[in-house]
């Protein structure tokens, strides 16, 4: 049986106050690609870029998830605030410009730990409109993972469907990009992404207390 095909590309938040949970999150990166790595009816090509004010870095670039280095702390640095429109736009701009593989589908999912306040290009309508037109049109499949903020209006306001926006602590980060890589492959198997949501028990999962 022929493998399904996925390219993911995870833009992850590099702002300052992603410092408390820099570990957390490089763990949650590594498994994230780990998961897609151990998929045997996957074949995944794996994509990561950080951000902050200071600049918005492709660090790896459409690898083979068995080929893919592990994220260190040497690569992710917090610092600085949080351009996220700009980030997202420029981001998914540079995403659709990629040519796919046939049969390949497009997961872009976004982590933030905290809400828009440096863009200087794009505001949140900018991002919705681009966003809506690479879902309808190219049939991407879009996650917004988002703590210490209500990330369900914070995806709505940019364009993300309820099912595919997930509100986490940023202590249960490993669980939301869990849930994450679940919901990328089952994405992969149907290339269609209104068949796949985020499930009651990674919601709860996702959150502490």
């Amino acid at each position: 049986m022929a493998k399904k095909k996925l390219y993911a590309h995870i833009l992850l938040d590099r702002s300052g106050s992603m410092d408390a949970c820099r570990d957390t999150a490089i763990g949650a990166f590594n498994e994230y690609v780990n998961s897609l790595r151990l998929n045997e009816n996957l074949a995944a090509r794996i994509s990561l870029t950080t951000f902050d004010d200071q600049s918005i870095d492709l660090v790896f670039d459409r690898m083979k998830a068995k080929e893919m280095p592990a994220l260190t702390k040497e690569l992710f640095v917090p610092r600085g605030m949080t351009p996220l429109n700009d980030a997202i736009a420029r981001t998914a701009n540079e995403m659709d410009k990629v040519k796919r593989e046939d049969g390949e589908g497009v997961a872009f999912v976004i982590l933030t730990d905290g809400l828009e306040n440096a863009s200087r290009e794009y505001d949140r309508d900018a991002v919705r409109k681009l966003l809506a037109r690479l879902q309808s049109e190219k049939n991407w499949l879009v996650v917004y993972l988002g703590a210490n903020q209500d990330a369900f209006a914070e995806g709505a306001a940019r364009g993300v469907a309820a099912s595919h926006s997930l509100d986490f602590d940023t202590q249960r980060m490993p669980e939301a990009v869990s849930a994450a890589a679940r919901i990328s492959a089952d994405y992969a198997e149907t290339a269609r992404p209104g068949s796949v949501r985020f499930r009651k028990s990674e919601r709860r999962a996702s959150r502490a207390g």
